[in-house]
């Protein structure tokens, strides 16, 4: 069908589009069902209306439909006060969740796809609205459109009267568009690996097991009526169910469908909610995952009913825990899912595509398990390049932040890496000093030859730049397992010793967990090689020289400026590995008192990692925000001595530009710590007593230390003794995988792979 575009860029927070991209003639017409603008009785009663007025909604005989706008004025009026309270419940300082949320998913995905493409969002009710749209593209001289409607089961009520509308405004306008419509994904394989990846995080999280929890998948109800009439709603999500069940690998039996949101007297979908939430309670079954399957992002029937009502029901009433999955919302899966989705279309996904690594406790790997490990990365020099291990390139910084990828874009790597049958398993190692992929790829019967899969994986993970311009390290077998132990150990890191590497590693176990890429190879390598270097700072002379990036920075700090941190108000942004040491090395090693220190995160406060970090200031101000350029941020940059940022992402979050007369009437000497390879921080040189140490200052402070330290007789002796407990450890490691074995007694053959395919 041939169609077309509108006007300039417009206001980008409407679509999620960058103003600034440039105009293309490719786009993507994001569509989900909208929202009120405001949550008062006024501006809910207009959108129900809308809504409710709709004859995809209520649907009338065809002789009595002039009656859909009356009928949905009438019910409004009825409703508006009583919804008005409820979206009051759920609003934030950002608006609605479920347009603040549609418009990041807009985001994330143009960030994710090719350059030149334009993403816009429009809503089926309210604002943005799709006419609206429409006519911006129209004016802009698009002449190609992908439209995805943002419900992955097709059904009248809701792709159907989008796309109604989309087609009624297309022909109103005069568009002339060439028109690409993802009409129903409900079994594309990368949703389907996104929906599992998500309740994955949950199910970690929580310590959820079969065993202790029942999964229930909730679906917004609708009336048998349409379903008999022969709309494939109920088909798709039953077929999404099974798919998303298989890729757990959660037993039938221990899980569930039932449907929320009944509205009027006809029959509509059962077992509703509340009946299936008794009948666990009765039947013994005290913790549920609930799992909203029907909606991409969260909203009030997701918030509101199912986290504050259904929750309040299980829990007080019925005695039970009550677990809710958010939404895909932003998850990296999903968001890279989109993007498969708009650049290919739904690749059709069966259980047999989704073998779930088995995940255990560390234990001898099976012989018929085999596969090869590939370590990819980059990294940094350190200082210790003349002892033992494999021969390694190294690059600068600068050259390093070139290939590196923030915190987000690391799942969907994964996720690629594995969906697409290049790797069984796959892990990354993301630091400021490094940016390492472990792989474990398919020996023998495999669609690609080997070097072949290597370079293809090399090209998945550094893009299509010329490779042999960069200083890539490309190990195999017992090398990449020898160059993991003794990174784990800290002799890789610029800072000789460093035990933030451990939670860093942590951390990407829990990051391949939640990608469900970890299955028991990574699982048995990581943990193993962590207990190692554990062990071995306990038993030897090496546990001496055990400093971490945080007590180097404020021992420094403190040297320079005289600071006694026990005095000064000092604020935390972020939730990574850095962050979480700091705030360990403020408490326990500086005796700061909690209360004096603001916590400022991302994320759920139901979120492992920040839990536990949480946990470590109990007194602190801990603040949740929704993007780290909240006002609540510049407030604590404002009231705070020492601001620490410890976020990984490609965003200026602090200018100075509007920083210098907001912090005009407060004058006193701020100093801002910034561990971001990519930089949260910009022109703070133009604000008067303010002092920035950034990635590029902390590296030159930490490698004065390192330089001094590898001067010591003391310290070249545990270095010495420790090479040997590392290779030992290593070697050990090795016979937990049968097949890695004869790649150890040849590394001579390995390394000259490796470096073939580096090159």
């Amino acid at each position: 069908m041939n169609l077309m575009t509108t006007a300039p860029a417009g206001d980008p927070a409407k679509r999620g589009a960058d103003s600034n991209s440039l105009c293309s003639s490719k786009s993507v017409l994001l569509i989900n069902l909208g929202t009120p603008s405001a949550p008062d009785v006024r501006a809910v009663r207009e959108y129900l209306r809308e809504f409710l007025g709709d004859p995809y909604v209520i649907r009338l005989p065809r002789w009595l439909r002039w009656m859909n706008p009356l009928l949905g004025r009438l019910i409004a009026r009825w409703r508006a006060a009583k919804s008005a309270e409820l979206y009051k419940s759920i609003w934030t300082a950002d608006g609605s969740p479920l347009l603040t949320l549609s418009q990041q998913q807009s985001g994330a995905l143009q960030a994710l796809l090719p350059p030149g493409w334009n993403v816009f969002l429009a809503m089926r009710y309210g604002e943005p609205s799709i006419r609206g749209v429409l006519e911006e593209i129209r004016d802009r001289g698009i002449t190609e459109l992908v439209v995805v409607p943002m419900y992955p089961h097709f059904a009248g009520p809701s792709t159907g009267t989008a796309l109604e509308l989309f087609y009624k405004s297309v022909q109103e306008i005069g568009l002339n568009i060439s028109v690409t419509v993802r009409t129903a994904w409900y079994d594309d394989a990368s949703y389907i690996a996104a929906q599992a990846a998500v309740i994955r995080g949950q199910v970690a999280e929580h310590d959820l097991t079969p065993e202790n929890t029942f999964l229930l998948f909730c679906a917004h109800s609708m009336p048998v009526s349409y379903i008999q009439k022969g709309d494939p709603y109920l088909d798709h999500i039953t077929r999404s169910i099974e798919l998303v069940r298989g890729k757990l690998q959660w037993p039938e039996d221990r899980q569930g469908l039932c449907f929320q949101s009944k509205l009027g007297p006809v029959e509509w979908l059962s077992p509703n909610i509340e009946t299936t939430l008794r009948q666990l309670a009765e039947a013994g079954d005290k913790q549920v995952l609930v799992c909203p399957i029907s909606f991409t992002a969260d909203c009030l029937e997701t918030i509101q009913e199912l986290g504050m009502f259904y929750r309040d029901l299980f829990e007080t009433e019925l005695g039970g825990r009550f677990h809710l999955c958010p939404a895909p919302n932003t998850h990296p899966s999903f968001i890279s899912a989109l993007r498969s989705l708009v650049l290919r279309g739904p690749q059709r996904a069966e259980l047999a595509d989704f073998p779930e690594p088995r995940v255990s406790s560390p234990c001898s790997v099976d012989s018929c398990d085999a596969a090869s490990l590939l370590m990819v990365g980059m990294s940094v020099p350190n200082y210790l390049n003349s002892s033992r291990g494999p021969e390694l390139r190294h690059d600068d910084l600068s050259g390093l932040k070139s290939v590196k990828l923030p915190a987000e874009q690391v799942t969907p790597l994964l996720h690629e890496l594995c969906a697409d049958g290049l790797a069984l398993e796959a892990c990354v190692l993301n630091t400021c000093n490094r940016f390492e992929v472990y792989a474990w790829v398919p020996n023998g019967d495999c669609r690609l030859d080997r070097e072949t899969l290597w370079i293809e994986i090399m090209r998945r993970v550094f893009g299509d730049r010329d490779h042999s311009q960069l200083a890539i390290n490309s190990l195999q077998d017992f090398d990449a397992i020898h160059h993991l132990s003794r990174t784990a150990a800290g002799l890789n890191s610029i800072l000789p010793g460093e035990t933030d590497i451990v939670d860093q590693l942590e951390s990407s176990l829990r990051v391949a967990r939640a990608a469900g890429t970890s299955g028991q190879r990574t699982v048995t390598l990581l943990t193993q090689v962590i207990d190692s270097a554990s062990r071995l700072r306990r038993e030897t002379a090496w546990g001496r020289y055990a400093p971490s990036y945080c007590s180097a920075m404020l021992g420094r700090l403190r040297q320079e400026y005289d600071c006694d941190w026990r005095k000064q108000r000092i604020a935390v942004i972020g939730r990574s590995t850095t962050c979480a040491s700091m705030l360990k090395e403020l408490v326990d090693q500086h005796d700061v008192p909690s209360e004096h220190i603001t916590f400022i995160h991302k994320g759920s406060r139901r979120d492992g990692q920040i839990k536990k970090m949480r946990r470590l200031v109990p007194k602190a101000h801990k603040i949740r925000v929704e993007s780290y350029d909240d006002s609540a941020v510049l407030a604590a940059v404002e009231d705070c001595d020492l601001v620490v940022y410890g976020i990984d992402q490609r965003r200026v979050v602090l200018d100075g530009r509007s920083l210098k007369s907001r912090l005009a009437a407060k004058p006193k000497h701020r100093i801002i710590i910034d561990f971001n390879s990519f930089g949260s921080t910009a022109h703070l040189d133009q604000v008067p007593q303010m002092t920035l140490w950034d990635i590029d200052r902390i590296e030159k402070e930490v490698a004065q230390y390192a330089r001094s330290l590898c001067g010591d007789d003391a310290f070249k002796k545990a270095v010495a003794s420790i090479e040997d407990d590392i290779e030992q450890c290593a070697r050990h490691l090795l016979d937990q995988f049968p097949s890695l074995r004869d790649a150890g007694a040849d590394s001579a053959t390995v390394k000259q792979q490796s470096q073939r395919v580096a090159v």
